[in-house]
């Protein structure tokens, strides 16, 4: 099980390697400590499909129209949902809770501020370009989350939108 990073991109120097705001899941087996997990990577792209059908015929011809949007969905849990000293502080869900509440753009990310880099899959990075003709970037669209009490949990779903500039 590879390492999968999450990160918030803030200032134009930003890389995986320097940013700081960010959170690594599957860096452990250990579910009784304070740990991130991803269960699930699921991709959606979605082409569109016209349907050119004339005024009282029959049958339309189809179209294939491009891209229309690409979502990406991840599954996990934190473990510890209560943090390691048992007082509700759990690093990672504070973090989060941070995310949600500040701005997903900034004037250095205008089309989005996050980066996905998985270890075991690189078909799943992604890492905003920011100028140029191949700008790309990860939108936050939104985050599910699910309370296992039993099992000290916290289960999420997050949704990221690939932003390419250009609607799709």
């Amino acid at each position: 099980m590879g390492k999968i990073t999450i990160a918030r991109l803030t200032n134009i120097s930003d890389t995986l390697a320097n940013v700081t705001d960010k959170l690594e899941f599957n860096t452990t087996v250990k579910t009784k400590l304070e740990a991130n997990f991803i269960t699930v990577f699921e991709e959606n792209p979605s082409d569109g499909v016209g349907n050119n059908q004339g005024a009282e015929q029959n049958l339309g011809d189809q179209q294939a129209l491009g891209a229309v949007e690409d979502v990406t969905k991840i599954e996990g849990f934190f473990s510890r949902r209560n943090g390691d000293n048992d007082n509700g502080q759990n690093a990672a869900l504070i973090l989060l809770d941070t995310w949600i509440a500040e701005p997903k753009i900034n004037d250095n990310w205008q089309l989005g501020r996050f980066a996905v880099e998985d270890e075991d899959d690189q078909t799943h990075n992604l890492f905003p370009v920011r100028t140029g003709s191949d700008q790309i970037a990860y939108l936050w669209e939104k985050l599910q989350r699910r309370t296992d009490f039993k099992g000290k949990r916290e289960m999420f779903t997050l949704f990221l939108r690939v932003n390419r500039g250009d609607g799709t």
